[in-house]
């Protein structure tokens, strides 16, 4: 099996035509994809989704990085995502499903992750990402020239615990049964150990 890895594609700066290019190039060259976020935003990955099934016809594996996030919600966002990955023949949301078996020897696993605001020093840092602005969850202001730094940092360790929890059982149960494990995740996914 020939397996494609994609990652940061922003396929909204493309142009249909060019789309379309990228994507059959893609189909060409691999029996199956995986995808380890920023597609496109929340305004536009559904349809991104909807045409990459439809242009690859083959078994898509993949996770949401922030920038997929952006212009709506997380929640909302995942949701969505995964009720069109149920219902379709090839679109594989990993934060939406546990171990995938590739072969009888290897396994597929993944989620979004999110950087969770443990390492480093989070509430000194004079970092400001665009999360906190475009990502509805992410809006934590005390005023509007503010971060409420404490309510962020909560949040945000939530949302990597979440992964945590999630790839840790899902890697106990990948290790269990397949010699070979391949783990899908943003580069937000930092700051949590997963314990096997």
């Amino acid at each position: 099996m020939r397996l494609a890895w994609l990652t940061d594609i922003h396929l909204n700066f493309l142009d249909d035509a060019e789309r379309r290019q990228f994507l059959e190039t893609v189909a060409e060259r691999a029996d199956a994809v995986t995808i380890t976020g920023d597609i496109g935003e929340a305004t536009n990955v559904i349809g991104f989704l909807k045409e990459m099934e439809a242009i690859l016809r083959r078994p898509i594996y993949f996770v949401l990085g922030n920038h997929d996030f952006y212009r709506g919600s997380i929640g909302k966002t995942r949701d969505e995502v995964a009720k069109l990955a149920s219902q379709s023949e090839f679109l594989v949301y990993m934060t939406a499903a546990s171990v995938v078996p590739l072969s009888p020897t290897i396994a597929l696993v993944g989620h979004d992750g999110w950087a969770d605001a443990r390492l480093g020093d989070f509430e000194k840092s004079q970092v400001f990402l665009n999360d906190y602005v475009a990502i509805e969850e992410l809006r934590k202001w005390k005023d509007e020239f503010a971060l409420d730094k404490p309510a962020l940092a909560e949040l945000l360790n939530v949302l990597g615990d979440e992964a945590a929890r999630h790839l840790e059982s899902a890697l106990r149960q990948a290790v269990a049964n397949h010699s070979t494990v391949i783990a899908l995740a943003t580069k937000h996914l930092a700051g949590r150990k997963v314990l096997l």
